[in-house]
């Protein structure tokens, strides 16, 4: 199960927003552009006497005012249990998965495994990702909500195009963010403007390409 924290919109760290200020400066957007979302979740182990997180996962994102995320700050901490086993390798792939289906410029990833005295966790169908997932995309909606932004148009801007790159430098050769979110959108009866309708998988250009994700187009299987 997880359960969103209540955390204030504007708590995050002093050096990210400095960083993202910089950041926001040198494309011109300027200060009062963007806005810092701060969300935690915990996934917990429950039983009948029991509910004790096993997983916390704290995210903040700067995004502008129109919508794009500009970079995002992330930290999981994760209770191994006794013994170390595949928690290691879970909290590595949440430092490249933790922007989610979405193509981000400027990323920060902390990632703790705590030895404590109880039962050791493992991998189970996908290694800690589904949590992480379930946390990006409630993070999404809460900013979304602060935007005053329709949810299906935030993510459609922000979704992964082909050569995009990952946050380990992997272009995506194959994305299917927007085709998927288009047929969330069909099936639940939520009405897209004719622009997010015709949006597509491809490469990024012209309004899709701003200044800000320039470098994070691939080329020939680099970065």
């Amino acid at each position: 199960e997880s359960a969103p924290s209540p955390d204030s919109t504007t708590r995050a760290p002093f050096s990210f927003v400095k960083t993202i200020t910089w950041l926001a400066l040198g494309l011109g957007i300027g200060t009062a552009g963007f806005l810092i979302v701060h969300y935690s979740i915990e996934t917990v182990n429950k039983d009948e006497t029991d509910v004790i997180p096993k997983s916390v996962d704290k995210e903040s994102s700067a995004v502008s005012s129109d919508g794009w995320i500009l970079g995002r700050k992330m930290l999981t901490i994760h209770d191994a249990g006794a013994y170390g086993r595949f928690s290691v390798y879970g909290v590595t792939k949440h430092s490249f998965h933790h922007t989610g289906a979405y193509t981000i410029p400027n990323l920060h990833f902390d990632g703790y495994v705590v030895f404590t005295n109880r039962i050791p966790t493992t991998a189970m169908r996908g290694y800690g990702i589904t949590g992480l997932s379930t946390a990006i995309e409630v993070h999404a909606e809460r900013v979304a909500r602060e935007l005053g932004m329709d949810p299906y148009e935030f993510r459609l801007k922000n979704a992964n195009r082909v050569n995009d790159t990952s946050p380990n430098r992997i272009p995506y050769e194959d994305p299917s963010t927007v085709d998927v979110l288009q047929s969330l959108a069909s099936a639940t009866g939520s009405e897209l403007s004719d622009d997010l309708r015709s949006m597509n998988r491809h490469e990024r250009s012209g309004d899709m390409l701003p200044d800000h994700l320039a470098a994070q187009i691939g080329s020939g299987g680099h970065h």
